[in-house]
């Protein structure tokens, strides 16, 4: 039998990241969000990786990119999505493909993966409101930053 497999991002961002990130949002010239957040994430579905190993990247770019896709509504299953990185070094491509959703990246060292549809919508979801309530936790009023203002409403 066949059974569906939940859809994770996982994610760490060491305590001196955080840190890190807050401070220089308090500067004059505060640091763009592609800048800040950066940690180890990873996507999957049950034993399957998107990564051999886990990338470091912006979390908070993730995660507000996918706030995004997913405010707008329209179901994985029938229109794709590429995250880009604010910087343009990475991507990561949902693509509908045969009932599924095909998930790659130009990534080095990352697999080509498929996974349901509204399993992945359920799964970024997760992430995003969990990621949220990481940032309200360490920096309190940092919802309020115009670059994780997509981020309201999810924690």
């Amino acid at each position: 039998m066949n059974r569906a497999r939940k859809f994770e991002v996982a994610y760490e961002i060491d305590s001196s990241e955080w840190e890190r990130s807050a401070e220089r949002r308090r500067e004059q010239w505060a640091v763009p969000v592609v800048h800040a957040f950066r940690g180890n994430l990873n996507l999957g579905s049950g034993d399957a990786k998107l990564f051999v190993g886990d990338v470091r990247l912006s979390v908070a770019d993730f995660a507000c990119q996918a706030a995004i896709r997913l405010r707008s509504g329209v179901a994985f299953s029938s229109e794709g999505w590429i995250f880009e990185e604010l910087d343009g070094a990475r991507h990561i491509n949902f693509t509908p493909a045969d009932g599924f959703v095909q998930v790659t990246s130009d990534v080095p060292q990352s697999v080509s993966m498929k996974a349901v549809g509204e399993l992945i919508e359920t799964g970024l979801r997760s992430f995003v409101s969990r990621f949220s309530r990481d940032v309200t936790d360490h920096i309190p009023g940092a919802l309020e930053w115009k670059d994780l203002s997509e981020l309201k409403g999810f924690a």
